[in-house]
């Protein structure tokens, strides 16, 4: 069986990327990116992909004196850079103090990626991006890292998303099924993750944990001695974390092609060895597999035959190479089964050990929903599929017959929590409308007399007066000649019976309480003959606009978010709209389906203000730092290019 294809980039901006993510490239690559650089390229398309593979230090080493590259750019780059460099050394500082303050105590700690890795396979802190401090430590140390962390002003993701520590129940489990604890400290937003284990129980990994300590080694990091993972050892983690997640991110690959390149005193058969007696060889010769293909690593002598022999190999390769540039691609979690996962297993004890702990693990929901003492928890292993495979699709497709208004109800509770969100989001959503429904809005207009009264709902708080735009006038003029009156949620609107000719329901109406009721008033509003017009939005899955400010939020602030599925995407069944105006009242319904593009610029203006509100945050209120954080946040998940709405368009009569 051949080895796996050099990867053909889908376009140039790809293929710029591939050709600086080496340390040294090749005189081949080095030619490339003058050739590259000659043409028009998407600079923000690979700017978007460095920031998403976290390949910026090597794109800058790169380009950062390439005249071809726009002087914005080449600055962008700098500054970033110039970051990067100083929180690498705050973490470096910060890992050194954690060390020595461990050894002092008696506890073995060994760093195993960030800048320990950086050292390693780069033999530079500025040349691999890192974010957090990884450490392995023994599961009996646990606890007492645990709380010399907290000494330092560390506090543990749980309790600082949701301000309760996990119970002793609820810590048990996350011991038995996760690798590592996530602390944060709120003052620098330093990360460190303390590790008993290398992979979570659901992975079904049976590394050798005693042995893999046995072979720690000593090297020398910013010219202190600390302990590290033998380099065989630190190859086989590297690999199954990359497989782990699918090698979503190059960054991943670079790290295996630099430690080829690098580091010749790997015992590559022994390392081989170590990861068949642990059931993941096939990720090792994956991770092997794709340094070469992508990046043109050359493979160790001693592997190649073992690589080139294994037949499962093109197939993975290809679909990692498959979704590797796509930047709103997520690898499944480890708790749902993963074709992926299950086919880079080598040997079926394995296949099965993982396919078997994956539906059968529970997660922290089961966990609190049952309360299992630990002597009955392999109940889990019936309840937690029992819950996952049958009762939640079944609720779901139960929920809106059932309980049609409750989970829209609950998250619109949830918004009004937090300060001024329903509002924010119903600014979003102005703007969003006035991006998407104006020719609809023109159109209904232009059927109306030139004295017609019209009535727009804005904002949930909001609402303007106006009449029929004139045939050339723009609608932004007329908006800014109309009338705002202000409105209370939950209160009929403060007009008279039979005094509007149309009225416009913008996205925001979809932030009442009661929509129906709301039609209803508006139905109240209109003169016999008169119409409205109201626009929702297509489901979310064909709104990747919503789906990424959701996405980030949750990123941000955990669950304090607000998802704004369960609000926004309530009238998105085809028919709902109609059915909806017909109860309301209104006859001679037309519904249909639209479809926009909003551009780059318009996208993520709307996608930040739609995260403020999901998130609960006024984003000119954060550091300079964090609101960066975001923006750079938005623009890795939005899709390149124009961004689609889909939307839909209902009008009615009033008759009578």
């Amino acid at each position: 069986m051949a080895a796996p294809r050099t990867l053909a980039p889908p376009g140039r901006e790809e293929e710029l990327l591939l050709c600086c993510a080496r340390l040294r490239p090749s005189p081949e690559a080095r030619g490339r990116i003058g050739a590259i650089l000659a043409e028009p390229c998407d600079w923000g398309r690979i700017v978007r992909l460095a920031l998403h593979h976290k390949m910026t230090p090597l794109l800058y080493r790169q380009l950062a004196r390439r005249p071809e590259v726009p002087a914005e750019v080449r600055e962008a780059l700098r500054r970033h850079q110039r970051e990067h460099a100083r929180h690498g050394l705050a973490l470096l500082g910060e890992l050194l103090d954690l060390l020595g303050a461990f050894e002092r105590a008696g506890i073995p700690a060994v760093p195993f990626k960030g800048p320990a890795l950086a050292e390693l396979a780069y033999g530079s802190l500025a040349a691999r991006l890192s974010g957090d401090l990884d450490l392995l430590v023994r599961p009996e140390d646990v606890a007492r890292v645990a709380a010399a962390l907290e000494a330092r002003g560390y506090v543990e993701q749980t309790r600082w998303r949701t301000g309760e520590p996990l119970d002793a129940a609820e810590d048990a489990w996350y011991r038995h099924v996760q690798a590592e604890y996530v602390y944060l400290r709120p003052r620098d937003g330093m990360v460190v993750e303390p590790h008993w284990a290398l992979t979570p129980y659901p992975l079904a990994v049976a590394f050798d944990l005693e042995g893999i300590w046995r072979r720690t080694r000593r090297f020398t990091l910013a010219g202190r001695e600390v302990l590290g993972l033998s380099l065989e050892d630190l190859v086989v983690a590297l690999c199954v974390h990359g497989s782990k997640h699918e090698w979503t991110e190059l960054r991943w690959i670079c790290d295996i092609a630099e430690l080829l390149a690098r580091r010749p005193e790997i015992d590559w058969p022994g390392a081989h060895a170590r990861a068949e007696e642990q059931g993941c060889a096939r990720m090792l010769r994956l991770g092997l597999a794709l340094a070469e293909g992508v990046l043109g690593a050359e493979l160790p002598g001693a592997l190649r035959a073992a690589v080139s022999e294994d037949a499962a190999l093109p197939a993975l390769a290809a679909q990692v190479e498959s979704h590797l540039f796509d930047v709103d691609y997520d690898a499944p979690s480890v708790f749902r089964v993963s074709r992926f996962r299950l086919r880079m297993r080598e040997r079926l004890r394995d296949r099965v050990a993982c396919l078997v702990r994956t539906l059968t693990t529970p997660q922290i929901a089961h966990v609190r929903l049952f309360r299992l003492p630990r002597p009955l928890w392999p109940l889990y292993a019936v309840l937690t599929p029992a819950i996952d495979y049958l009762g939640l699709p079944l609720r779901r497709r139960l929920a809106p017959w059932l309980h049609p208004g409750a989970v829209r109800s609950e998250a619109l509770e949830a918004l009004a929590a937090l300060s001024g969100a329903d509002a924010r989001l119903g600014v979003a959503l102005d703007a969003l409308a006035g991006e998407t429904l104006a020719d609809c809005e023109a159109q209904l207009a232009q059927a109306l007399d030139a004295s017609a009264r019209v009535l727009s709902l804005a904002g949930v708080r909001s609402a303007e007066v106006g009449s029929r735009p004139s045939a050339g006038e723009a609608t932004g003029a007329a908006r800014a000649l109309a009338t705002r009156v202000h409105c209370v949620p939950g209160e009929a609107l403060p007009f008279a019976p039979r005094c509007f000719d149309a009225v416009l329901c913008r996205f925001a109406w979809l932030l009442w309480e009661e929509p129906e009721q709301g039609l209803r008033e508006v139905h109240r509003l209109l003169r016999p003959g008169g119409r409205v017009g109201v626009g929702a939005f297509a489901a979310l899955a064909a709104n990747p606009l919503l789906a990424v400010a959701d996405r980030v939020a949750r990123e941000l602030v955990g669950s304090v978010a607000v998802p704004s599925g369960p609000i926004l995407g309530s009238f998105a069944r085809r028919g709902a709209l109609a059915r909806t105006l017909r109860r309301a009242g209104f006859e001679r319904i037309e519904e249909r389906a639209l479809w926009y593009a909003l551009e780059p610029v318009e996208a993520r203006a709307v996608a930040r203000a739609l995260l403020a509100a999901s998130a609960g945050l006024e984003l000119r209120d954060l550091p300079e730092q964090a609101r960066a954080s975001v923006a750079e946040a938005l623009a890795a998940a939005l899709p390149v290019g124009a961004v689609r709405v889909g939307v839909r368009v209902a009008t009615g009569f009033r008759m009578a």
